[in-house]
């Protein structure tokens, strides 16, 4: 059976990561995305050392799992459909949409 987007989340929530990140943000969307060959290849380069594949055949794509507190932070989560495993976990710090800065701001030049 081929692996799938619940397959990725199921590996993804059972992360001590992942059921931090919703405890602190109850209320994160998640997202579950399939890397492009390409994109996967680069991440095996800048990632020698992580056993992404059981086979020597080559990957042909990791599985993105991102939880995300909008406008806060996000973690991303990627998943080996090969070993079935996380094999790397980062947060990363979101900036306010510059559309809503933008409002924020026409409304505080009309006060």
């Amino acid at each position: 059976m081929p692996f799938s987007e619940d397959d990725a989340v199921e590996i993804a929530s059972a992360s001590k990561e992942a059921q931090d990140f919703e405890k602190k943000h109850p209320e994160c969307v998640w997202n579950v995305d399939k890397m492009k060959p390409k994109d996967t290849d680069a991440w095996i380069k800048k990632h020698p050392n992580v056993t992404v594949t059981t086979k020597a055949t080559p990957l042909k794509g990791l599985w993105l799992v991102e939880l995300e507190e909008l406008d806060q932070e996000k973690l991303v989560i990627i998943i080996s459909p090969d070993t079935k495993t996380v094999v790397d976990v980062k947060t990363e710090k979101l900036e306010a949409e510059a559309e809503e800065e933008e409002e924020e701001e026409a409304e505080e030049e009309g006060e």
